[in-house]
Protein backbone atom coordinates (compact mmCIF):
# COMPACT_ATOMS: atom_id res chain seq x y z
CA UNK A 1 0.00 0.00 0.00
CA UNK A 2 2.76 2.48 0.91
CA UNK A 3 4.63 1.76 -2.33
CA UNK A 4 1.46 2.52 -4.29
CA UNK A 5 0.89 5.76 -2.35
CA UNK A 6 4.49 6.82 -2.97
CA UNK A 7 4.08 6.22 -6.69
CA UNK A 8 1.19 8.69 -6.90
CA UNK A 9 2.69 11.95 -8.09
CA UNK A 10 1.37 15.30 -9.20
CA UNK A 11 2.95 16.97 -12.22
CA UNK A 12 5.78 14.40 -12.25
CA UNK A 13 6.99 15.66 -8.87
CA UNK A 14 6.94 14.12 -5.42
CA UNK A 15 4.14 12.07 -3.96
CA UNK A 16 1.64 14.08 -1.87
CA UNK A 17 1.65 11.18 0.60
CA UNK A 18 5.45 11.28 0.96
CA UNK A 19 5.35 15.08 1.23
CA UNK A 20 2.82 14.88 4.08
CA UNK A 21 4.87 12.25 5.94
CA UNK A 22 8.03 14.36 5.53
CA UNK A 23 6.22 17.51 6.65
CA UNK A 24 4.85 15.79 9.75
CA UNK A 25 8.26 14.33 10.62
CA UNK A 26 10.07 17.65 10.08
CA UNK A 27 7.50 19.53 12.16
CA UNK A 28 8.13 17.22 15.10
CA UNK A 29 11.82 16.33 14.72
CA UNK A 30 13.70 19.03 12.80
CA UNK A 31 15.05 20.94 15.79
CA UNK A 32 16.53 17.84 17.41
CA UNK A 33 17.56 16.09 14.19
CA UNK A 34 19.67 18.90 12.67
CA UNK A 35 22.11 19.10 15.61
CA UNK A 36 22.50 15.32 15.44
CA UNK A 37 23.31 15.54 11.72
CA UNK A 38 25.80 18.34 12.32
CA UNK A 39 27.66 16.17 14.82
CA UNK A 40 27.64 13.14 12.51
CA UNK A 41 29.01 15.14 9.57
CA UNK A 42 31.55 16.98 11.76
CA UNK A 43 32.94 13.62 12.90
CA UNK A 44 33.07 12.40 9.30
CA UNK A 45 34.88 15.57 8.19
CA UNK A 46 37.33 15.20 11.04
CA UNK A 47 37.99 11.54 10.16
CA UNK A 48 38.86 12.45 6.57
CA UNK A 49 41.18 15.23 7.74
CA UNK A 50 42.75 12.95 10.35
CA UNK A 51 43.57 10.43 7.62
CA UNK A 52 45.14 13.14 5.47
CA UNK A 53 47.14 14.58 8.37
CA UNK A 54 48.45 11.14 9.32
CA UNK A 55 49.30 10.46 5.70
CA UNK A 56 51.41 13.62 5.44
CA UNK A 57 52.94 13.48 8.92
CA UNK A 58 56.34 12.55 7.47
CA UNK A 59 55.98 14.45 4.19
CA UNK A 60 54.87 17.99 5.08
CA UNK A 61 56.32 19.42 1.86
CA UNK A 62 53.86 17.37 -0.19
CA UNK A 63 50.84 18.19 1.95
CA UNK A 64 48.18 20.07 -0.01
CA UNK A 65 46.58 23.16 1.46
CA UNK A 66 43.05 23.01 2.77
CA UNK A 67 40.72 25.04 4.94
CA UNK A 68 38.59 23.10 7.39
CA UNK A 69 35.00 23.84 6.33
CA UNK A 70 32.37 24.67 8.93
CA UNK A 71 29.54 23.26 6.84
CA UNK A 72 28.77 21.27 3.74
CA UNK A 73 30.06 17.86 2.70
CA UNK A 74 33.28 18.64 0.84
CA UNK A 75 36.94 19.28 1.54
CA UNK A 76 38.87 21.13 -1.13
CA UNK A 77 42.56 20.32 -1.47
CA UNK A 78 44.94 22.66 -3.28
CA UNK A 79 47.75 20.50 -4.59
CA UNK A 80 51.37 21.62 -4.33
CA UNK A 81 52.62 23.15 -7.61
CA UNK A 82 54.99 20.27 -8.44
CA UNK A 83 52.29 17.58 -8.15
CA UNK A 84 50.57 16.53 -11.40
CA UNK A 85 46.79 16.36 -10.80
CA UNK A 86 46.32 13.74 -13.55
CA UNK A 87 48.83 11.47 -11.81
CA UNK A 88 47.07 12.01 -8.49
CA UNK A 89 43.77 10.94 -10.06
CA UNK A 90 45.39 7.85 -11.54
CA UNK A 91 47.13 6.93 -8.30
CA UNK A 92 43.97 7.51 -6.25
CA UNK A 93 41.93 5.41 -8.67
CA UNK A 94 44.40 2.55 -8.41
CA UNK A 95 43.82 2.67 -4.64
CA UNK A 96 40.05 2.58 -5.03
CA UNK A 97 39.50 6.27 -4.26
CA UNK A 98 37.48 8.51 -6.52
CA UNK A 99 36.93 12.24 -6.34
CA UNK A 100 35.90 15.10 -8.57
CA UNK A 101 38.72 17.24 -10.01
CA UNK A 102 38.55 20.97 -9.46
CA UNK A 103 38.12 21.74 -13.16
CA UNK A 104 34.51 20.51 -12.90
CA UNK A 105 33.72 23.47 -10.63
CA UNK A 106 35.52 26.37 -12.32
CA UNK A 107 33.52 28.02 -15.10
CA UNK A 108 36.67 29.26 -16.83
CA UNK A 109 38.24 25.76 -16.94
CA UNK A 110 40.83 26.54 -14.29
CA UNK A 111 41.03 24.68 -10.98
CA UNK A 112 43.37 21.99 -12.33
CA UNK A 113 45.37 21.99 -9.09
CA UNK A 114 42.31 21.43 -6.87
CA UNK A 115 40.48 18.26 -5.91
CA UNK A 116 37.21 17.98 -4.02
CA UNK A 117 36.74 15.19 -1.50
CA UNK A 118 33.27 14.28 -0.21
CA UNK A 119 32.55 12.80 3.20
CA UNK A 120 28.78 12.44 3.42
CA UNK A 121 28.36 8.82 2.32
CA UNK A 122 31.23 6.92 3.97
CA UNK A 123 31.76 5.79 7.54
CA UNK A 124 34.28 7.53 9.76
CA UNK A 125 36.59 4.53 9.53
CA UNK A 126 36.41 4.47 5.73
CA UNK A 127 36.97 8.22 5.56
CA UNK A 128 40.09 8.05 7.70
CA UNK A 129 41.38 5.26 5.45
CA UNK A 130 40.44 7.24 2.35
CA UNK A 131 42.32 10.30 3.63
CA UNK A 132 45.41 8.16 4.04
CA UNK A 133 44.97 6.71 0.55
CA UNK A 134 44.64 10.18 -0.97
CA UNK A 135 47.85 11.16 0.81
CA UNK A 136 49.56 8.06 -0.64
CA UNK A 137 48.28 8.98 -4.11
CA UNK A 138 49.61 12.53 -3.87
CA UNK A 139 52.98 11.34 -2.62
CA UNK A 140 53.20 8.72 -5.38
CA UNK A 141 52.26 11.33 -8.01
CA UNK A 142 55.04 13.61 -6.77
CA UNK A 143 57.73 10.99 -7.41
Amino acid sequence: MIARLNSLKLDGGASPFTNRVATRWLTRSHDTHVPQLREIYRRKRDALIRGLEQGFAQDEELRPEWIVPHGGFFLWLHLPPHVDPAKVASEAGSRGVGYVPGTAFFADGSGRDYIRLAWSMLSESDLETAGGLVAEAIKAAAR
